[in-house]
């Protein structure tokens, strides 16, 4: 099960970096989905140059923190998550909660389609990648003392 959920989290932290690395060079897709839902109008619809320029920054700057951020997800999933230590789990959750959740959250408020779509696979992809193994997790101590004697074995 540990096995199966980290190739769910793996797939998980590469659609993160994709819609990280799509907020870094592509901007205005997502920009142009904000901006839609939050005012009703298109990119070119909306009236200061200025603002949008700002937003396309943000973007980008957005996308760059999401992207170290699941660069660290995967040293997490590495280091700790594949050995079952509880603190990787809890790790996942509040990252994942955070970013999936809240910003579907956001999303939802200002009826951002497509942020609304890309937050719900990823909350979904994360969730069902920490609730496969939530037993090796929060089930006996002796299975846990098991799972650390295979990891070191590996």
């Amino acid at each position: 099960m540990l096995r199966l959920s980290a190739f769910i989290l793996t797939i998980m932290l590469i659609y993160a970096g994709v819609y990280s690395v799509m907020s870094i060079i592509k901007p205005e897709t997502i920009v142009a989905s904000t901006v839609k839902g939050a005012t009703g109008k298109t990119l070119d619809e909306a009236q200061n140059a200025g603002y949008l320029r700002g937003f396309l920054i943000l973007s980008k700057d957005a996308g760059m923190f999401g992207l170290s951020i699941m660069i660290c997800g995967f040293f997490i999933l590495f280091s700790g998550f594949r050995k079952a230590r509880k603190w990787a789990w809890f790790a996942f959750i509040l990252g994942g909660g955070v970013a999936w959740l809240g910003g579907l959250v956001l999303a939802i408020s200002i009826g951002d389609g497509l942020n609304i779509l890309i937050r719900a696979v990823g909350a979904a992809i994360s969730a069902i990648g920490l609730l496969i193994p939530i037993k090796v997790f929060f089930g006996k101590a002796e299975r846990n003392d098991q799972i650390d004697a295979e990891s070191t074995e590996a």
